[in-house]
């Protein structure tokens, strides 16, 4: 029992009950009030109103308070199951970034080595077309050869024009 309800109910054994009785004689009551101060049946209604009255909000804000409770309570129970919710998708997020970062890491040195191997790549491949192009001349320099000893044998001699002729 709360304090409000503790009062008035003391304040209720305190005040005198309405009684039907003394309204049969309002005459007499009215003037007993006017030269003792006594209460009448009207006066007394007049106080038991507003107890009436308080009694009746204090169970309204009773049941308001215990809707309120119980609505707090609601709240709060699915406030903990959403916290909890928070916390599990954070550490999933958590998770998720921790692994995504190492998969960056991944590509990262995947990326440098495939750079490193396009780089040697590249070198090997610049030196193969040197050594193509100078195998190619030496080629060209062998067949000339070679067909300057077939016209040897042949007994005819090789001269081109603009190089000096050493067999005339």
């Amino acid at each position: 029992m709360n304090t409000l309800e503790q009062k008035l109910c003391d304040f209720y054994q305190i005040l005198p009950k309405l009684d039907s009785r003394r309204g049969l004689i309002d005459f007499g009551g009215t003037i007993l009030r006017t030269l003792f101060g006594t209460a009448t049946l009207t006066d007394l209604r007049s106080l038991h109103e507003p107890l009436d009255e308080l009694k009746s909000r204090d169970s309204d804000i009773a049941h308001s308070l215990s809707s309120q409770i119980s609505y707090i309570k609601n709240v709060d129970s699915t406030v903990k199951v959403n916290a909890a919710g928070i916390g599990n998708l954070s550490n999933i997020v958590k998770d998720i970034v921790t692994q995504s970062n190492e998969h960056y890491r991944e590509v990262e040195r995947d990326l440098m080595w495939l750079n490193l191997t396009l780089f040697g790549q590249s070198r090997i491949f610049t030196a193969v077309r040197e050594l193509q192009f100078t195998l190619l001349h030496l080629i060209q320099q062998v067949d000339e050869l070679f067909a300057a000893i077939q016209h040897a044998i042949q007994g005819k001699i090789f001269c081109e024009p603009d190089k000096p002729h050493y067999f005339t």
